[in-house]
């Protein structure tokens, strides 16, 4: 199946403006057709909800290019996609253990019946 901007962006849950922005920052290239529209495919409905779900799991595009680069050649095993999976598991563990945090805090907060002098979200990321 193949069609228009417009079928691929509703197709992907973005703006056409969002999938022609992915275009520029390199990271869909759909092919042109011979009237010099470009004709977008499944797997460019599949690349642009990879693009967007990476987003929003705080992948930068950079990063998101590096992956897709590396899946496209179907070589994942090269240092540039090794250093980015060092990067991002060290950020993960930061944000689980500031996610962590933020919970304790909620669940004392929770419990308390009176109010207290510190705020247990302030002694969470107090030292942020």
């Amino acid at each position: 199946m193949s069609g228009s901007v417009t079928w691929v962006a509703r197709a992907a849950g973005v703006k056409t403006s969002t999938v022609r922005y992915y275009e520029r920052a390199d990271l869909i290239d759909p092919p042109r057709a011979t009237n010099g529209y470009r004709v977008y495919v499944v797997d460019d409905v599949r690349r642009l909800r990879f693009i967007r779900r990476a987003q929003e799991l705080g992948f930068s595009l950079d990063e998101i290019r590096v992956a897709l680069r590396a899946s496209d050649r179907g070589v994942i095993d090269d240092d540039a996609m090794r250093e980015l999976v060092r990067r991002k598991i060290a950020d993960l563990d930061a944000r689980i253990g500031d996610l962590t945090r933020v919970r304790a805090g909620l669940q004392t907060l929770s419990r308390r019946r009176r109010r207290q002098a510190s705020c247990p979200l302030l002694d969470a990321l107090g030292d942020c």
